[in-house]
């Protein structure tokens, strides 16, 4: 009850709390323990893939890469993180 008082009814609300505000999910797991295996359950969820161009996301859209003509990327770097706060936050 924990979590769905505080707005978590998804995997997907699941998943961006841990990114966007992840201290009171600390808090409602009640362990670092309980925490990191739900999230790694949490994170098997479906990717999305598009045809044509594509953008591959995960459950909470952090975006994994992109096929843009052509052209693969990768987003694992700091303005990459960076984007993905912004948009879950915007979301």
């Amino acid at each position: 009850m924990k979590l769905a008082s505080a707005g978590v009814i998804t995997v997907q609300d699941f998943l961006k709390m841990s990114i966007v505000n992840p201290q009171p999910l600390r808090r409602m797991m009640g362990s670092e323990k309980k925490l990191e295996v739900s999230l790694k359950h949490a994170r098997t969820c479906e990717i999305f893939k598009a045809s044509g161009d594509s953008v591959i996301l995960d459950p909470i859209c952090n975006v994994l890469s992109a096929n843009i003509d052509g052209q693969i990327m990768y987003t694992d770097t700091e303005s990459a993180s960076l984007f993905q706060r912004h948009t879950l936050t915007s979301w």
